[in-house]
């Protein structure tokens, strides 16, 4: 069985139908995180040996119909707002660091996360200014908290931080926050989104903001904003992809803060119709 299979290479795929009689690949071609990723249907249907499809529909973490907001709100489509489910958009960040640390001590289990711009981040070196994703001074000169007294480091290590962080509830600290590559899927009742300054509202649609620090994209990013029409759609495509996965990782409620203004006021609209 392959979970997460649309990260998978084609000589991947191949090899996962060969290992075994029958070979299960889960996959979300909607989740590609980058060009080297080949797990689409039309690769599991091209290289699989008689190929049998099944279909999962809808979210089980939060919903069919929080999944059909999320998915049209990326898309640019008219949305549905899902009463039930506990989606909130706020001002500045301490509004939400606050709302988090409400439901924490309601007893609920909180976490952070952040799109990938800002600070690439420094696995070798804990200490490095590279891995303050919100604070003041940042890497990338960005401004937006200086005086605000608060520091979130990246969440780094997969071996050393990951379980401490999601399981031992060390989330619930909210003095560091994970990338699209290190969110979990069920360890989080409420999720604080930092949404970045990568993808931004601007005209009625998505488009490429000012900053990425994506190692998966950053050269199609930069290229794109050069002017490569293919790289610019690409990009949008991909980074599309990771808000879907960022937006879908609480269980019971998503709380946002964008660190684009433009982009705030619409989600904001999105988040309180």
């Amino acid at each position: 069985i392959f979970d997460e299979a649309q990260r998978m290479t084609v000589n991947n795929i191949i090899h996962g139908g060969e290992v075994a009689d029958i070979s299960v690949f889960f996959y979300d071609d909607s989740q590609i995180l980058g060009k080297k990723e080949e797990g689409t249907r039309d690769n599991f249907i091209k290289y699989l040996e008689n190929a049998h499809e099944i279909n999962l529909k809808g979210l089980y973490r939060n919903g069919n119909d929080y999944g059909e907001f999320v998915n049209n709100l990326l898309d640019g489509k008219p949305w549905k707002y899902p009463e039930y489910y506990g989606l909130k958009s706020f001002p500045t960040i301490q509004d939400l660091l606050t709302s988090l640390r409400n439901k924490s001590d309601a007893g609920n289990k909180t976490a952070l996360v952040a799109s990938f711009t800002e600070a690439k981040g420094d696995l070798k070196n804990t200490d490095s200014p590279d891995n303050v994703r919100i604070g003041y001074p940042l890497p990338s000169g960005f401004d937006l908290y200086k005086n605000s007294g608060i520091t979130i480091k990246w969440l780094m290590d997969p071996k050393k931080e990951y379980a401490p962080f999601w399981v031992g509830g060390q989330s619930n600290m909210l003095e560091k926050c994970a990338s699209v590559y290190g969110s979990q899927g069920f360890e989080a009742d409420y999720i604080g989104l930092i949404w970045g300054r990568d993808l931004v509202w601007r005209n009625g649609k998505w488009a490429l903001g000012d900053d990425c620090k994506d190692f998966e994209i950053k050269k199609l990013f930069r290229a794109g904003k050069e002017g490569d029409t293919k790289a610019y759609a690409k990009s949008i495509e991909l980074l599309i992809n990771r808000y879907r996965i960022l937006m879908t990782r609480g269980i019971h409620g998503t709380y946002i803060f964008c660190e684009d203004e433009e982009t705030s006021r619409h989600i904001e609209k999105c988040c309180n119709p």
